[in-house]
């Protein structure tokens, strides 16, 4: 495997499963994140079958090709978890780092989303020589919005790749009222090229009535779009995983306190 992001480009997407912390089942304290990755081959029908889900889940946690760790401050995850800053490397299984994505802490004491908000969340990606290759933020928003959350994947310069829409209330595969639960497994979030066209869709997969059900872990698919560079799939890696922290998270602490 190249010390680079060229990996990206041999799949056809990314499954990610977050690893279920004791300590954060146990207490309900908001604990550093953790993820293993696996592949999504080529030629995986979209959307991906419950039976390939299964095995996906099982490689990951059991031979992932990849782990990622959250660096954080703890007093930002127990006091301001939306909005706590990170380090989260992705390494391989020797540990050697191909990209690194990085989130500032920035608190919003306006924070409404998605009727309002006054500070843009934003995450960073970096190759292994620290390199800046993509940046992702959340659009800001003042009452021009009441569902959908919308945030743009750009280029390392700025430029406009992606856009995904994030909403409360559907998306282009159905309903997402109640997602990711018990009630509605798949919570599914549409991706945007730079003109507006709609040409891939991803999902956070309800982990099943189990621990991991009543905590935050989360198990996702992420799908790159057809005859994506390895650099745009790097800043797509990104935005969603600025959606997982300001959009999943959320949702699923208020789904279990329901």
């Amino acid at each position: 495997m190249s010390s680079s992001v060229d990996f990206l480009g041999t799949m056809d997407g990314i499954f990610m499963k977050q690893q279920m912390e004791v300590l954060e089942a146990l207490t309900g304290c908001e604990t550093k994140n953790r993820y293993h990755l696996t592949p999504v081959p080529q030629g995986t029908p979209d959307p991906t079958p419950k039976e390939w889900l299964k095995n996906f889940k099982q490689n990951a946690q059991y031979q992932p090709f990849m782990s990622a760790k959250e660096e954080s401050e703890c007093f930002e995850r127990i006091c301001c978890s939306p909005f706590r800053g990170f380090n989260l490397p992705f390494v391989d299984t020797y540990g050697r780092a191909f990209l690194t994505v990085q989130r500032p802490f920035k608190c919003d004491c306006c924070y409404i989303p998605p009727c309002y908000t006054c500070t843009q969340q934003e995450v960073k990606v970096t190759d292994a020589q620290g390199m800046t290759l993509a940046i992702a933020r959340e659009r800001s928003y003042c009452c021009t919005s009441c569902c959908t959350r919308s945030f743009d994947a750009m280029d390392a310069t700025g430029n406009l790749i992606y856009t995904i829409q994030a909403s409360e209330c559907s998306s282009s595969r159905g309903c997402n009222v109640f997602a990711p639960s018990c009630c509605n497994e798949s919570y599914d979030v549409d991706v945007l090229d730079a003109q507006g066209k709609l040409i891939s869709t991803s999902s956070w997969v309800f982990p099943g009535c189990n621990c991991a059900g009543l905590t935050e872990v989360t198990n996702s698919v992420l799908r790159f779009p057809k005859n994506a560079t390895p650099q745009q799939r790097a800043a797509l890696l990104g935005g969603m995983l600025l959606v997982e922290y300001a959009v999943i998270e959320f949702r699923t602490q208020k789904n279990n306190n329901n």
